[in-house]
């Protein structure tokens, strides 16, 4: 675990700039998985890990050698990639913020969780909200700062990199919102200066063409630094209630019921306003957007992946994961084997994914219904697994109260 200069924090208030360096450049290796977007969340996991001392090195390549790996499944996989490294704290922060718990309305207004979380087109889907931000902070145990004085930007950036501290911007406006900076010279400021793993449609995991291009200095609006490392705020039983708070306003919201009114119409799946209901043109229209909100049901593989799979035994140690798997807790997941029910939801979250994305544009007509019909059952399952969730949530919590501290 790195050791930061004493009241680090301190050091922001400057004379000048001549004690600086003129250029510096961190030593920073920590992939991003490419199973989503590079948000907040994907931003903080890697600097939380590069401040930790935790070793981002390692093969890129799936166990294919040829394929880049994404990071699916994390300690899921046999190989530990360095992107699988990455992924498997993602999966963690992911879940315990309560971000893998969101989903979507069909009609694409913002759910009120997806505000809370800041997951929503304003903010380019950043998750980067006041929420998530300090809970991710609290979580790990770092004290942290928020700047959004533009004539300071460039000597606290200085500073703090200097310290040996990535920063995480955010930009006032595009896509991605958010950017780790890990260095800065005469041209301006440097991101990790490695090809990261990227999704393309109709080529799959490729990398990137080039590293990733840092903003200038004119386009940050707020800076997030790291300070000390302190006691925990918040623990993995206000994780769970994070998880309990999103999927009880998904609940309530009616969320699901959404899709099945707009995919449904045929066989048990009745609506009075589903595929039967309308022309070949809107029904395109429609299985477009399911499979631009299909990533709501992969959410599912972040829960998965951070409580059901094998962690590594390099990992299991790690004082994240040692509260999650301690032995009041640990029985209790192998005892509901969520694994299988969200195995399940996945399974068809690929199939959904699938059909509206490369099977739709040549499908036969004949077979609408037969389709409407996969398609709802579908999200019937996504929907009893949100309600089981909640359900887990809740006993989880219970074992935890009755657990002395």
């Amino acid at each position: 675990m790195s050791e930061f200069v004493e009241n680090s924090f301190k050091t922001t208030v400057v004379e000048s700039d001549a004690a600086l360096p003129s250029n510096k450049s961190l030593d920073f290796n920590i992939r991003y998985n490419s199973l989503e977007k590079l948000t907040f969340i994907q931003r903080f996991t890697a600097a939380y890990m590069f401040l930790e001392g935790i070793d981002g090195s390692g093969d890129i390549y799936c166990k294919d050698g040829i394929t880049p790996c994404c990071g699916c499944g994390g300690g899921n996989c046999d190989k530990l990639t360095a992107v699988n490294k990455q992924a498997s704290y993602f999966f963690l922060f992911n879940t315990m913020s309560g971000n893998s718990a969101v989903r979507c309305h069909f009609d694409g207004h913002p759910s009120e969780m997806q505000k809370w979380i800041g997951d929503t087109e304003e903010e380019s889907y950043g998750c980067g909200s006041d929420h998530i931000v300090d809970f991710l902070f609290g979580y790990v145990g770092y004290e942290y700062h928020i700047r959004t004085d533009a004539n300071m930007f460039k000597k606290e950036i200085m500073t703090f990199l200097t310290v040996g501290n990535p920063i995480i911007v955010k930009v006032k406006s595009g896509d991605p919102r958010f950017y780790v900076i890990t260095g800065y010279n005469d041209n301006g400021l440097l991101c990790p200066d490695y090809r990261y793993v990227t999704y393309q449609p109709g080529k799959g995991n490729v990398l990137a063409d080039s590293p990733e291009k840092p903003p200038a200095y004119s386009e940050i609006d707020t800076l997030y630094i790291f300070g000390n490392k302190t006691a925990r705020r918040y623990t993995v039983k206000d994780g769970l209630m994070n998880i309990c708070r999103v999927t009880e306003c998904n609940i309530n919201e009616g969320i699901w019921d959404g899709y099945l009114n707009k995919i449904g119409g045929n066989g048990k799946f009745f609506s009075d306003d589903g595929f039967d209901k309308i022309t070949p043109m809107e029904r395109t229209k429609r299985l477009k957007r399911l499979a631009e909100t299909s990533r709501y049901l992969f959410n599912f593989v972040s829960f998965c992946n951070s409580i059901c799979v094998n962690i590594p035994a390099t990992m299991r140690d790690e004082y994240l994961y040692k509260e999650l798997f301690g032995p009041s807790l640990s029985a209790f997941w192998e005892e509901v084997k969520v694994i299988s029910l969200f195995d399940d939801i996945v399974g068809a979250g690929h199939q959904i994914n699938g059909f509206c994305c490369r099977d739709w544009p040549n499908a036969d007509p004949s077979k609408i219904r037969e389709w409407s019909t996969e398609i709802c059952e579908t999200i019937t399952k996504a929907k009893a697994a949100d309600i089981k969730l909640l359900g887990i949530m809740k006993q989880a919590i219970k074992i935890l109260n009755r657990t002395p501290s």
